[in-house]
């Protein structure tokens, strides 16, 4: 069965839902439209995906981009294991010119892919019930290596996090306010 036809998170198929009450619309679409206004040279907003309670509550993309379009991603690629038991099916894992799997960068996906990704280490490395990723490995890379610590925090363990000093990323009152996480 195809992406279309499952489902989401398993699948690309989504249900009209009106935006929960317990998400306030005005913030929710400032914080959109800061991620895709940003004058920053080194950053370039594609696609913003946020989910709530499992559930697809927002969903914008660049001009020129669309739920089908794959990027190249960075230290996302676990394919049998973990892409395909949660979904990922519109995930390629590529070669570099060499022809050599490196799949620390040579991933290319989209944002509905990465969504996936996210809940499942949102709830703690369990898919369906099923544990696919341990709860000490969500910790580790959710916590700051020890070499970053001194600098800001940047660097967890196979994973890049918000560093300390980003006066770009909104505060966390504004993200809390979006209610992201399941309480």
């Amino acid at each position: 069965m195809g992406a279309g036809q499952l489902a989401w998170p398993d699948g690309d198929l989504l249900k009209h839902r009106p935006l929960p009450v317990t998400i306030d619309s005005v913030a929710l679409q400032s914080a959109s439209d800061w991620t895709f206004n940003r004058k920053l040279p080194e950053q370039l907003s594609l696609s913003l995906l946020v989910v709530h309670k499992g559930q697809i509550v927002h969903e914008r993309y660049a001009p020129g981009v669309d739920v089908t379009t794959k990027t190249r991603t960075w230290s996302t690629a676990p394919r049998r294991a973990l892409f395909d038991r949660i979904g990922m099916r519109n995930t390629i894992v590529s070669t570099d010119r060499f022809g050599n799997f490196i799949f620390s960068s040579q991933v290319y996906t989209n944002a509905r892919d990465l969504a996936r990704f996210g809940l499942l280490y949102l709830n703690g490395g369990l898919w369906n019930g099923e544990r696919l990723i341990s709860q000490d490995w969500i910790d580790f890379v959710r916590t700051p290596a020890p070499s970053t610590k001194a600098i800001g925090n940047f660097y967890g363990g196979q994973w890049w996090l918000v560093p300390d000093d980003r006066p770009d990323v909104p505060a966390q009152k504004i993200l809390s306010k979006l209610s992201f996480h399941n309480r």
